[in-house]
């Protein structure tokens, strides 16, 4: 993924954690045509488009991954991400952090499957949160890891991230906010699971992070 903060947590992993533990995928499933059906579905506005597309070169431009992570495989449809779970076997947690791709029951109902979301939940699930946050004035949010469900961003939360949004600051700001608690989030939660993977003496590797 060319998404800075993907690649900010990508090198966080590396410095943190064992990387022969972890496979890391590299989401390529958002597409124009993708963005372009959303906005026809109106299950996304055309003005947040633009203004993630601006946070995100912003962001491109502060955040730099010194020594980025390699991407062990691309996705760019679902049949890709099933292929490479039933051909590894050994993964047995998948966390999703920025992806677009929908994880279908399948893969949900065979590994446990985690996402990380930018706001409240489960006030704010789906895609814009963070811009519908500042609408309603809601600024304290936190971003928070969920377990995966069929309906999106209702599985059980595992744990929160707080910060705080400003009507003050430009958008990109906020949204800079938002990702950096998401990158704190991701991280606390893989500490936490391979911890509990030391106490069951559990190896190979274990989680994958699409990115």
């Amino acid at each position: 993924s060319n998404d800075p903060n993907t690649k900010i947590l990508a090198q966080r992993i590396c410095q943190n954690f064992d990387c022969k533990k972890i496979i890391i995928f590299g989401d390529e499933t958002i597409t124009l045509s993708k963005v372009l059906k959303l906005i026809i579905k109106k299950r996304i506005q055309p003005l947040w488009v633009l203004k993630q597309f601006f946070s995100s070169l912003k962001q491109g431009l502060l955040l730099k991954a010194e020594h980025p992570c390699q991407i062990d495989f691309s996705i760019k449809n679902k049949n890709d991400l099933k292929d490479i779970v039933n051909n590894h076997p050994e993964i047995n947690t998948l966390l999703a952090f920025r992806a677009g791709i929908l994880i279908t029951k399948d893969i949900l109902d065979s590994i446990e499957c985690i996402n990380t979301h930018y706001a409240k939940l489960p006030e704010y699930p789906g895609l814009g949160s963070v811009d519908r946050a500042l609408k309603n004035k809601d600024y304290n949010q936190e971003a928070t890891i969920h377990k995966m469900a069929a309906q999106i961003d209702k599985g059980e939360i595992a744990l929160v991230v707080p910060y705080k949004l400003s009507p003050e600051k430009p958008y990109w700001q906020n949204e800079l906010q938002a990702s950096e608690a998401g990158v704190q989030a991701a991280v606390n939660f893989l500490k936490i699971f391979f911890e509990s993977q030391e106490d069951n003496s559990t190896n190979s590797k274990t989680a994958s992070v699409p990115s």
